[in-house]
Protein backbone atom coordinates (compact mmCIF):
# COMPACT_ATOMS: atom_id res chain seq x y z
CA UNK A 1 0.00 0.00 0.00
CA UNK A 2 2.91 2.37 0.71
CA UNK A 3 3.68 2.78 -3.02
CA UNK A 4 0.13 3.94 -3.75
CA UNK A 5 -0.58 5.84 -0.55
CA UNK A 6 -1.38 9.14 -2.26
CA UNK A 7 -3.65 7.45 -4.78
CA UNK A 8 -5.52 5.65 -2.01
CA UNK A 9 -5.94 8.84 0.03
CA UNK A 10 -7.27 10.59 -3.07
CA UNK A 11 -9.72 7.79 -3.93
CA UNK A 12 -11.07 7.44 -0.40
CA UNK A 13 -11.39 11.23 -0.13
CA UNK A 14 -13.49 11.29 -3.29
CA UNK A 15 -15.58 8.44 -1.84
CA UNK A 16 -16.28 10.65 1.18
CA UNK A 17 -17.23 13.60 -1.02
CA UNK A 18 -19.63 11.44 -3.03
CA UNK A 19 -21.32 10.15 0.15
CA UNK A 20 -21.65 13.57 1.77
CA UNK A 21 -22.83 14.99 -1.55
CA UNK A 22 -25.52 12.34 -1.77
CA UNK A 23 -26.69 13.15 1.75
CA UNK A 24 -26.74 16.86 0.88
CA UNK A 25 -28.91 16.30 -2.21
CA UNK A 26 -31.33 14.10 -0.25
CA UNK A 27 -31.76 16.57 2.62
CA UNK A 28 -31.99 19.53 0.26
CA UNK A 29 -34.78 17.82 -1.67
CA UNK A 30 -36.95 17.14 1.38
CA UNK A 31 -36.76 16.61 5.13
CA UNK A 32 -37.19 12.88 4.53
CA UNK A 33 -33.50 12.90 3.61
CA UNK A 34 -32.69 13.24 7.31
CA UNK A 35 -33.63 9.57 7.71
CA UNK A 36 -30.61 8.66 5.59
CA UNK A 37 -28.15 10.40 7.94
CA UNK A 38 -27.03 7.34 9.88
CA UNK A 39 -26.83 5.11 6.80
CA UNK A 40 -24.71 7.51 4.72
CA UNK A 41 -22.59 8.80 7.61
CA UNK A 42 -21.82 5.24 8.72
CA UNK A 43 -20.54 4.59 5.20
CA UNK A 44 -18.60 7.86 5.27
CA UNK A 45 -16.82 6.79 8.44
CA UNK A 46 -16.27 3.24 7.17
CA UNK A 47 -15.22 3.89 3.57
CA UNK A 48 -13.56 7.31 3.74
CA UNK A 49 -12.27 8.21 7.20
CA UNK A 50 -11.38 4.66 8.32
CA UNK A 51 -9.10 3.97 5.30
CA UNK A 52 -7.51 7.43 5.50
CA UNK A 53 -6.93 7.09 9.25
CA UNK A 54 -5.53 3.60 8.78
CA UNK A 55 -3.19 4.63 5.96
CA UNK A 56 -1.83 7.57 7.94
CA UNK A 57 -1.83 5.76 11.32
CA UNK A 58 -3.93 8.54 12.84
CA UNK A 59 -5.71 6.23 15.25
CA UNK A 60 -5.15 2.77 16.66
CA UNK A 61 -7.36 0.17 15.00
CA UNK A 62 -9.87 -1.72 17.11
CA UNK A 63 -9.16 -5.27 18.21
CA UNK A 64 -11.38 -6.88 15.58
CA UNK A 65 -9.63 -4.94 12.82
CA UNK A 66 -6.25 -5.73 14.33
CA UNK A 67 -7.17 -9.40 13.96
CA UNK A 68 -7.86 -8.79 10.28
CA UNK A 69 -4.46 -7.15 9.81
CA UNK A 70 -2.75 -10.20 11.34
CA UNK A 71 -4.31 -12.64 8.86
CA UNK A 72 -4.49 -10.52 5.74
CA UNK A 73 -2.64 -7.89 3.78
CA UNK A 74 -3.84 -4.30 3.83
CA UNK A 75 -6.93 -3.67 1.67
CA UNK A 76 -5.68 -3.19 -1.87
CA UNK A 77 -6.51 -1.33 -5.05
CA UNK A 78 -9.52 -3.51 -6.00
CA UNK A 79 -11.16 -2.71 -2.67
CA UNK A 80 -10.56 1.02 -3.12
CA UNK A 81 -11.87 0.91 -6.69
CA UNK A 82 -14.92 -1.14 -5.65
CA UNK A 83 -15.88 1.49 -3.06
CA UNK A 84 -15.08 4.34 -5.44
CA UNK A 85 -17.45 2.89 -8.05
CA UNK A 86 -20.12 2.32 -5.40
CA UNK A 87 -19.97 5.91 -4.12
CA UNK A 88 -19.87 7.38 -7.63
CA UNK A 89 -22.84 5.27 -8.77
CA UNK A 90 -24.77 6.20 -5.63
CA UNK A 91 -24.10 9.92 -6.12
CA UNK A 92 -25.05 10.19 -9.78
CA UNK A 93 -28.03 7.84 -9.53
CA UNK A 94 -29.40 9.81 -6.58
CA UNK A 95 -28.96 13.11 -8.41
CA UNK A 96 -30.51 11.94 -11.68
CA UNK A 97 -33.46 10.22 -9.97
CA UNK A 98 -34.25 13.27 -7.84
CA UNK A 99 -34.39 15.43 -10.97
CA UNK A 100 -36.84 13.10 -12.74
CA UNK A 101 -40.60 13.45 -12.43
CA UNK A 102 -42.88 11.84 -9.87
CA UNK A 103 -46.55 10.88 -10.11
CA UNK A 104 -48.75 13.16 -8.03
CA UNK A 105 -51.57 10.60 -7.71
CA UNK A 106 -49.52 8.41 -5.37
CA UNK A 107 -51.39 9.72 -2.32
CA UNK A 108 -54.76 8.75 -3.84
CA UNK A 109 -53.54 5.20 -4.42
CA UNK A 110 -52.24 4.91 -0.86
CA UNK A 111 -55.47 6.35 0.52
CA UNK A 112 -57.55 3.87 -1.49
CA UNK A 113 -55.54 0.94 -0.15
CA UNK A 114 -55.35 2.01 3.50
CA UNK A 115 -57.71 4.78 4.51
CA UNK A 116 -57.20 4.29 8.25
CA UNK A 117 -53.46 3.93 9.01
CA UNK A 118 -54.09 4.47 12.74
CA UNK A 119 -55.52 0.95 12.84
CA UNK A 120 -52.20 -0.56 11.66
CA UNK A 121 -50.29 1.62 14.12
CA UNK A 122 -52.44 0.51 17.05
CA UNK A 123 -52.30 -3.11 15.92
CA UNK A 124 -48.48 -3.00 15.90
CA UNK A 125 -48.48 -1.42 19.36
CA UNK A 126 -50.74 -4.21 20.63
CA UNK A 127 -48.31 -6.78 19.22
CA UNK A 128 -45.48 -5.02 21.06
CA UNK A 129 -47.34 -4.80 24.38
CA UNK A 130 -48.58 -8.40 24.35
CA UNK A 131 -45.27 -9.95 23.25
CA UNK A 132 -43.28 -7.92 25.81
CA UNK A 133 -45.66 -8.84 28.62
CA UNK A 134 -45.46 -12.53 27.72
CA UNK A 135 -41.68 -12.35 27.34
CA UNK A 136 -41.01 -10.66 30.68
CA UNK A 137 -43.56 -12.91 32.39
CA UNK A 138 -41.79 -15.99 30.99
CA UNK A 139 -38.26 -14.91 31.91
CA UNK A 140 -38.72 -12.23 34.53
CA UNK A 141 -37.27 -8.73 34.24
CA UNK A 142 -33.99 -9.66 35.90
CA UNK A 143 -33.32 -12.72 33.73
CA UNK A 144 -34.43 -10.93 30.56
CA UNK A 145 -31.98 -8.06 31.08
CA UNK A 146 -29.17 -10.43 32.01
CA UNK A 147 -29.85 -12.55 28.95
CA UNK A 148 -29.80 -9.48 26.67
CA UNK A 149 -26.32 -8.59 27.90
CA UNK A 150 -25.10 -12.20 27.69
CA UNK A 151 -26.42 -12.76 24.18
CA UNK A 152 -24.90 -9.47 23.04
CA UNK A 153 -21.49 -10.86 24.02
CA UNK A 154 -22.37 -14.40 22.81
CA UNK A 155 -22.00 -15.87 26.29
CA UNK A 156 -25.54 -17.13 26.76
CA UNK A 157 -26.21 -20.86 26.60
CA UNK A 158 -29.47 -21.14 28.52
CA UNK A 159 -33.08 -21.69 27.51
CA UNK A 160 -34.03 -19.92 24.28
CA UNK A 161 -37.53 -21.32 23.99
CA UNK A 162 -39.25 -17.96 24.41
CA UNK A 163 -36.87 -15.84 22.36
CA UNK A 164 -39.36 -15.77 19.49
CA UNK A 165 -41.48 -13.43 21.67
CA UNK A 166 -38.65 -10.89 21.66
CA UNK A 167 -38.40 -11.14 17.89
CA UNK A 168 -42.14 -10.57 17.58
CA UNK A 169 -41.92 -7.54 19.88
CA UNK A 170 -39.44 -5.93 17.50
CA UNK A 171 -42.18 -5.84 14.85
CA UNK A 172 -43.83 -3.04 16.82
CA UNK A 173 -40.79 -0.83 16.16
CA UNK A 174 -41.86 -0.48 12.54
CA UNK A 175 -44.70 1.69 13.83
CA UNK A 176 -42.06 4.45 13.83
CA UNK A 177 -43.26 5.22 10.30
CA UNK A 178 -46.53 6.54 11.74
CA UNK A 179 -44.97 8.90 14.32
CA UNK A 180 -44.54 11.99 12.08
CA UNK A 181 -48.12 11.79 10.84
CA UNK A 182 -49.54 10.92 14.25
CA UNK A 183 -47.90 13.87 16.03
CA UNK A 184 -49.02 16.28 13.32
CA UNK A 185 -52.57 14.89 13.26
CA UNK A 186 -55.59 15.43 15.48
CA UNK A 187 -55.99 11.76 16.39
CA UNK A 188 -57.60 11.28 19.77
CA UNK A 189 -55.21 10.36 22.61
CA UNK A 190 -52.26 10.62 20.21
CA UNK A 191 -49.79 11.60 22.91
CA UNK A 192 -50.62 8.50 24.96
CA UNK A 193 -49.97 6.43 21.85
CA UNK A 194 -46.63 8.20 21.27
CA UNK A 195 -45.61 7.64 24.91
CA UNK A 196 -46.56 3.95 24.64
CA UNK A 197 -44.47 3.68 21.49
CA UNK A 198 -41.46 5.29 23.22
CA UNK A 199 -41.80 2.81 26.09
CA UNK A 200 -41.77 -0.09 23.61
CA UNK A 201 -38.60 1.28 22.01
CA UNK A 202 -36.90 1.53 25.42
CA UNK A 203 -37.97 -2.04 26.26
CA UNK A 204 -36.57 -3.22 22.91
CA UNK A 205 -33.31 -1.45 23.73
CA UNK A 206 -33.06 -3.08 27.16
CA UNK A 207 -33.83 -6.43 25.52
CA UNK A 208 -31.01 -6.07 23.01
CA UNK A 209 -28.55 -3.44 24.35
CA UNK A 210 -28.58 -2.05 20.81
CA UNK A 211 -27.88 1.65 20.32
CA UNK A 212 -29.15 1.37 16.76
CA UNK A 213 -32.67 0.82 18.09
CA UNK A 214 -32.58 4.09 20.02
CA UNK A 215 -31.15 6.03 17.09
CA UNK A 216 -33.31 4.54 14.33
CA UNK A 217 -36.65 4.10 16.05
CA UNK A 218 -36.65 6.90 18.62
CA UNK A 219 -34.25 9.70 17.72
CA UNK A 220 -34.78 9.86 13.94
CA UNK A 221 -38.62 9.79 13.82
CA UNK A 222 -38.86 12.47 16.53
CA UNK A 223 -36.15 14.52 14.83
CA UNK A 224 -37.88 14.22 11.45
CA UNK A 225 -41.18 15.33 12.99
CA UNK A 226 -39.51 18.38 14.54
CA UNK A 227 -37.85 19.34 11.27
CA UNK A 228 -41.16 19.04 9.39
CA UNK A 229 -42.51 22.01 11.30
CA UNK A 230 -39.35 24.13 11.11
CA UNK A 231 -38.43 26.80 8.62
CA UNK A 232 -35.14 26.76 6.74
CA UNK A 233 -33.18 28.93 9.19
CA UNK A 234 -35.32 28.87 12.32
CA UNK A 235 -34.26 28.70 15.95
CA UNK A 236 -36.36 25.53 16.24
CA UNK A 237 -34.27 23.78 13.58
CA UNK A 238 -30.97 24.84 15.17
CA UNK A 239 -32.09 23.63 18.60
CA UNK A 240 -33.29 20.33 17.11
CA UNK A 241 -29.94 19.78 15.39
CA UNK A 242 -27.96 20.56 18.56
CA UNK A 243 -30.13 18.34 20.75
CA UNK A 244 -30.04 15.49 18.23
CA UNK A 245 -26.26 15.64 17.94
CA UNK A 246 -25.82 15.83 21.71
CA UNK A 247 -28.24 13.02 22.58
CA UNK A 248 -26.96 10.93 19.67
CA UNK A 249 -23.39 11.31 20.95
CA UNK A 250 -24.45 10.23 24.43
CA UNK A 251 -26.22 7.18 22.99
CA UNK A 252 -23.17 6.25 20.90
CA UNK A 253 -20.82 6.52 23.87
CA UNK A 254 -22.92 5.25 26.74
CA UNK A 255 -25.71 3.22 25.10
CA UNK A 256 -23.99 -0.16 25.17
CA UNK A 257 -22.30 0.37 28.55
CA UNK A 258 -25.53 1.56 30.17
CA UNK A 259 -27.39 -1.55 29.02
CA UNK A 260 -24.68 -3.85 30.37
CA UNK A 261 -24.55 -1.93 33.68
CA UNK A 262 -28.33 -2.22 33.99
CA UNK A 263 -28.05 -5.98 33.54
CA UNK A 264 -25.34 -6.21 36.20
CA UNK A 265 -27.30 -3.95 38.54
CA UNK A 266 -30.45 -6.06 38.51
CA UNK A 267 -28.26 -9.12 39.04
CA UNK A 268 -26.81 -7.60 42.20
CA UNK A 269 -23.38 -7.10 40.64
CA UNK A 270 -20.92 -4.31 41.29
CA UNK A 271 -20.57 -2.92 37.78
CA UNK A 272 -19.30 0.63 37.66
CA UNK A 273 -20.32 3.09 34.97
CA UNK A 274 -17.07 4.80 34.07
CA UNK A 275 -17.65 8.47 33.34
CA UNK A 276 -15.99 9.80 30.22
CA UNK A 277 -16.05 13.25 28.68
CA UNK A 278 -17.48 13.47 25.19
CA UNK A 279 -16.14 15.75 22.48
CA UNK A 280 -16.42 15.85 18.71
CA UNK A 281 -13.10 14.07 18.12
CA UNK A 282 -14.10 11.23 20.46
CA UNK A 283 -17.38 10.80 18.60
CA UNK A 284 -15.63 10.67 15.22
CA UNK A 285 -12.93 8.23 16.36
CA UNK A 286 -15.50 5.95 17.98
CA UNK A 287 -17.60 5.86 14.82
CA UNK A 288 -14.52 5.19 12.71
CA UNK A 289 -13.51 2.29 14.98
CA UNK A 290 -16.99 0.77 15.06
CA UNK A 291 -17.77 1.07 11.35
CA UNK A 292 -14.34 0.25 9.90
CA UNK A 293 -15.18 -3.46 9.91
CA UNK A 294 -17.25 -2.71 6.80
CA UNK A 295 -14.13 -1.63 4.94
CA UNK A 296 -12.34 -4.83 5.87
CA UNK A 297 -15.43 -6.88 5.03
CA UNK A 298 -15.43 -5.47 1.50
CA UNK A 299 -11.77 -6.43 1.21
CA UNK A 300 -12.53 -9.91 2.58
CA UNK A 301 -15.21 -10.25 -0.09
CA UNK A 302 -12.72 -9.35 -2.83
CA UNK A 303 -10.27 -11.98 -1.55
CA UNK A 304 -13.04 -14.58 -1.30
CA UNK A 305 -14.23 -13.93 -4.85
CA UNK A 306 -10.71 -14.15 -6.27
CA UNK A 307 -10.09 -17.46 -4.49
CA UNK A 308 -13.45 -19.28 -4.65
CA UNK A 309 -15.71 -17.24 -6.95
CA UNK A 310 -19.25 -16.04 -6.30
CA UNK A 311 -20.72 -16.87 -2.89
CA UNK A 312 -24.49 -17.41 -2.70
CA UNK A 313 -25.84 -16.70 0.83
CA UNK A 314 -28.53 -19.37 1.12
CA UNK A 315 -29.54 -18.19 4.59
CA UNK A 316 -30.53 -14.78 3.19
CA UNK A 317 -32.82 -16.45 0.66
CA UNK A 318 -34.33 -18.64 3.38
CA UNK A 319 -34.94 -15.59 5.59
CA UNK A 320 -38.15 -15.06 3.60
CA UNK A 321 -39.67 -17.83 5.72
CA UNK A 322 -37.49 -17.15 8.74
CA UNK A 323 -40.38 -15.74 10.79
CA UNK A 324 -42.02 -19.18 10.85
CA UNK A 325 -41.06 -20.99 14.10
CA UNK A 326 -38.36 -23.59 13.47
CA UNK A 327 -40.32 -26.18 15.49
CA UNK A 328 -43.26 -25.81 13.11
CA UNK A 329 -41.01 -26.19 10.07
CA UNK A 330 -39.44 -29.30 11.58
CA UNK A 331 -42.83 -30.84 12.35
CA UNK A 332 -43.87 -30.25 8.76
CA UNK A 333 -40.67 -31.84 7.50
CA UNK A 334 -39.47 -28.49 6.15
CA UNK A 335 -36.59 -27.89 8.54
CA UNK A 336 -34.34 -27.28 5.54
CA UNK A 337 -36.17 -23.94 5.06
CA UNK A 338 -34.89 -22.68 8.42
CA UNK A 339 -32.10 -20.10 7.88
CA UNK A 340 -30.27 -21.53 10.91
CA UNK A 341 -29.90 -24.86 9.08
CA UNK A 342 -27.22 -23.41 6.77
CA UNK A 343 -23.84 -24.85 7.79
CA UNK A 344 -21.66 -21.93 6.63
CA UNK A 345 -23.60 -18.67 6.60
CA UNK A 346 -22.06 -15.54 5.15
CA UNK A 347 -21.44 -14.03 8.58
CA UNK A 348 -19.29 -17.04 9.55
CA UNK A 349 -17.35 -16.87 6.29
CA UNK A 350 -16.73 -13.18 6.82
CA UNK A 351 -15.82 -13.63 10.49
CA UNK A 352 -13.17 -16.20 9.56
CA UNK A 353 -11.26 -13.41 7.81
CA UNK A 354 -11.08 -11.67 11.21
CA UNK A 355 -9.85 -14.81 12.97
CA UNK A 356 -13.09 -15.21 14.93
CA UNK A 357 -15.18 -18.37 15.13
CA UNK A 358 -18.43 -16.95 16.51
CA UNK A 359 -19.90 -15.50 13.29
CA UNK A 360 -20.22 -12.01 14.79
CA UNK A 361 -18.87 -9.89 11.91
CA UNK A 362 -21.69 -9.27 9.40
CA UNK A 363 -20.94 -8.13 5.88
CA UNK A 364 -24.04 -5.98 5.36
CA UNK A 365 -25.21 -5.80 1.77
CA UNK A 366 -22.35 -3.48 0.81
CA UNK A 367 -19.87 -6.09 1.99
CA UNK A 368 -21.66 -8.86 0.11
CA UNK A 369 -21.46 -6.80 -3.08
CA UNK A 370 -17.75 -7.68 -3.24
CA UNK A 371 -18.40 -11.33 -2.33
CA UNK A 372 -20.85 -11.36 -5.24
CA UNK A 373 -18.54 -9.66 -7.74
CA UNK A 374 -15.92 -6.97 -7.14
CA UNK A 375 -16.39 -3.69 -9.00
CA UNK A 376 -19.61 -4.72 -10.78
CA UNK A 377 -21.21 -5.52 -7.43
CA UNK A 378 -20.25 -2.07 -6.17
CA UNK A 379 -21.86 -0.38 -9.16
CA UNK A 380 -25.06 -2.45 -8.84
CA UNK A 381 -25.26 -1.69 -5.13
CA UNK A 382 -24.73 2.04 -5.66
CA UNK A 383 -27.30 2.29 -8.46
CA UNK A 384 -29.90 0.31 -6.49
CA UNK A 385 -29.48 2.21 -3.24
CA UNK A 386 -29.33 5.59 -4.99
CA UNK A 387 -32.52 4.90 -6.92
CA UNK A 388 -34.42 3.64 -3.85
CA UNK A 389 -33.34 6.55 -1.62
CA UNK A 390 -34.31 9.15 -4.20
CA UNK A 391 -37.57 7.44 -5.19
CA UNK A 392 -38.73 7.21 -1.58
CA UNK A 393 -37.66 10.81 -0.99
CA UNK A 394 -39.74 11.97 -3.93
CA UNK A 395 -42.73 9.91 -2.79
CA UNK A 396 -42.47 11.39 0.71
CA UNK A 397 -42.40 14.95 -0.62
CA UNK A 398 -45.56 14.35 -2.63
CA UNK A 399 -47.30 12.70 0.33
CA UNK A 400 -46.29 15.50 2.70
CA UNK A 401 -47.54 18.14 0.28
CA UNK A 402 -50.90 16.57 -0.62
CA UNK A 403 -51.86 14.27 2.27
CA UNK A 404 -49.59 13.86 5.31
CA UNK A 405 -51.73 10.90 6.31
CA UNK A 406 -49.97 8.85 3.61
CA UNK A 407 -46.36 9.65 4.59
CA UNK A 408 -46.14 6.40 6.54
CA UNK A 409 -45.84 4.38 3.33
CA UNK A 410 -42.49 5.75 2.02
CA UNK A 411 -41.21 5.77 5.62
CA UNK A 412 -42.19 2.12 6.09
CA UNK A 413 -40.63 1.17 2.74
CA UNK A 414 -37.39 2.79 3.85
CA UNK A 415 -37.40 0.82 7.12
CA UNK A 416 -38.03 -2.41 5.22
CA UNK A 417 -35.33 -1.63 2.67
CA UNK A 418 -32.82 -0.70 5.37
CA UNK A 419 -33.58 -4.03 7.05
CA UNK A 420 -32.55 -5.77 3.83
CA UNK A 421 -29.40 -3.63 3.67
CA UNK A 422 -28.26 -5.12 6.98
CA UNK A 423 -28.12 -8.51 5.25
CA UNK A 424 -28.84 -10.18 8.62
CA UNK A 425 -31.31 -13.10 8.28
CA UNK A 426 -33.19 -12.39 11.53
CA UNK A 427 -33.66 -8.73 10.65
CA UNK A 428 -34.83 -9.56 7.13
CA UNK A 429 -37.21 -12.22 8.50
CA UNK A 430 -38.85 -9.65 10.78
CA UNK A 431 -39.32 -7.35 7.79
CA UNK A 432 -41.03 -10.14 5.84
CA UNK A 433 -43.16 -10.91 8.88
CA UNK A 434 -44.36 -7.31 8.92
CA UNK A 435 -45.17 -7.50 5.21
CA UNK A 436 -47.15 -10.66 5.95
CA UNK A 437 -49.06 -8.88 8.76
CA UNK A 438 -49.92 -5.84 6.64
CA UNK A 439 -51.02 -8.06 3.75
CA UNK A 440 -53.13 -10.14 6.16
CA UNK A 441 -54.82 -7.04 7.58
CA UNK A 442 -55.52 -5.78 4.08
CA UNK A 443 -57.10 -9.10 3.09
CA UNK A 444 -59.31 -8.98 6.18
CA UNK A 445 -60.39 -5.47 5.25
CA UNK A 446 -61.21 -6.49 1.68
CA UNK A 447 -63.06 -9.60 2.85
CA UNK A 448 -65.20 -7.65 5.34
CA UNK A 449 -65.98 -5.06 2.69
CA UNK A 450 -67.14 -7.72 0.23
CA UNK A 451 -69.26 -9.48 2.85
CA UNK A 452 -71.04 -6.22 3.58
CA UNK A 453 -71.88 -5.87 -0.10
CA UNK A 454 -73.39 -9.35 -0.29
Amino acid sequence: MSDLIYLYVFMYSIVGLFLIGTLYFQIRYSKFGFLFITFLLWHFFAFSLAPIFDINNISDVSFINYQYHILNDDPGFLTALHLFLYAMSLFFTSYITLRSGVRSDITLKIESLVSNPEFIFKFLLIIGVVSNCLYFYSFGLKNALMMASSMRSNHYDGDTGFLFLKSISYISLYSACFIPYLIKSSVKNKWWLVILYCILVILAYLNSVSRTILLTYLMLPLFLTTMMGAKKLSVKKIIALILTFTIGSVILFYGKSFGNVMSSFVDGGNAVFVEKSVNLLDVILKLVHEQSYLWYSVDAGVDSFLSTGVHIPIEIILSITGFIPSSLLNNLGLGILNPDSVSMPLSCLNSSAFNTNDCTVPTRLIGYSSYFMPLIGGVLYGVTVGWVLSSLNKAWKVCESYDIKTTWVPYLLWLLFSAFLTFVPNTISRAFFLVFIVAFLYLIKVTIKRLRLV
